[in-house]
């Protein structure tokens, strides 16, 4: 996101996140508004376990929050379910809450 936004000087992250879950679409959540104000709504704060991650200062705190807390959230919904989730069938779970919201 650094290197982004020296080139553009603006906050790119929802579009460094569609980059990188392009490329390794299990390995990265999309960060976007809407699916930002699911999680938000849900009042998850981010796990005790993963909060050096969040803490360690060589991460961008906003997605890095934003990460730890999908990530609690889609465990714990797989381990309800006794399924296994993709990110973007999480994603699209967290953008149907969002739109329950109009």
């Amino acid at each position: 996101m650094k290197t982004v936004q020296k080139i553009t000087r603006l906050n790119k992250r929802s579009f460094c996140s569609k980059y990188l879950h392009f490329h390794l679409p299990e390995h990265f959540f999309i960060y976007k508004s809407r699916v930002q104000y699911s999680i938000r709504k849900m009042k998850i704060d981010v796990p005790a376990e993963l909060k050096s991650i969040v803490n360690s200062g060589k991460v961008d705190l906003e997605y890095a929050k934003f990460y730890c807390k999908s990530f609690y959230l889609k465990r714990e919904l797989e381990r309800l379910k006794k399924t296994k989730l993709t990110n973007r069938q999480f994603d699209n779970l967290l953008i149907e809450i969002a739109n329950k919201k109009k």
